[in-house]
């Protein structure tokens, strides 16, 4: 893994990160945003609807089995260097919004924002539980607040 840029403080890293972080969280309001306004005034379609929730949400629980995975495996590890923990950050990230994205084609295709409420909340949860850890970036681990 390569060695964050020269200059960049622990502060730094924390603050680039804090910024992603937050664009996901923006990102998954925006979908809800997106379906509510393509999906007004559609009539919703059932036909096939069960499947493909059920379909959606087994491809979204590998998203969760991933974000979980990588916040146990790597984020909770001290062998791992600050330029990996800003790569695991942003791939659990990725996989945590993989749930929100089943969602918004589950809503898309039914035109139906019913159903969307479980992969977003899902979502939700999982970046939150995956902000970034000012501890994980610190040589002194009181130098960032």
């Amino acid at each position: 893994m390569p060695a964050p840029p020269a200059g960049l403080t622990p502060q730094m890293i924390l603050r680039q990160l804090r910024i992603i972080w937050g664009a996901f969280l923006v990102a998954t309001v925006l979908y809800w945003v997106v379906l509510t306004l393509v999906t007004q005034g559609r009539t919703p379609t059932a036909g096939g609807a069960d499947l493909l929730h059920t379909m959606l949400a087994v491809f979204s629980l590998f998203g969760v089995v991933g974000t979980v995975f990588i916040r146990q495996k790597f984020l909770g590890s001290q062998d791992v260097p600050p330029a990996g923990r800003m790569t695991y950050y942003i791939m659990a990230w990725g996989f945590a919004e993989s749930a929100a994205l089943m969602g918004l084609v589950r809503g898309l295709v039914t035109s139906a924002v019913s159903g969307f409420e479980t992969f977003w909340i899902v979502t939700v949860v999982l970046l939150l539980w995956c902000r970034p850890q000012p501890q994980h970036f610190a040589s002194d681990r009181s130098s960032i607040a």
